[in-house]
């Protein structure tokens, strides 16, 4: 699915998504905000982070995605 600039952001939080720039980064997306902007958190860095909902694509692997679910804290927003 190609996603153009002129799209609405189909992104909403709770989402899993990986970064395009490099697949082995998979997040959940806390905040989807109106402007375009994906806000997350990583393991390593609990402060979050921004990404333009262009710049990733979405997991539709079910068993991926309850593999990731198993390894994430709600409260804290980190996998691990």
């Amino acid at each position: 699915m190609e996603i153009s600039e002129n799209t609405k952001n189909p992104y909403s939080g709770g989402e899993w998504v990986y970064l395009e720039s490099d697949k082995s980064v998979m997040v959940k997306i806390s905040i989807s905000n109106p402007n375009g902007m994906l806000e997350y958190y990583l393991k390593d860095n609990p402060h979050r982070q921004f990404i333009h909902y262009s710049k990733v694509k979405p997991i539709t692997d079910y068993n991926l995605i309850s593999e990731l679910e198993k390894n994430y804290s709600g409260e804290t927003g980190l996998l691990g």
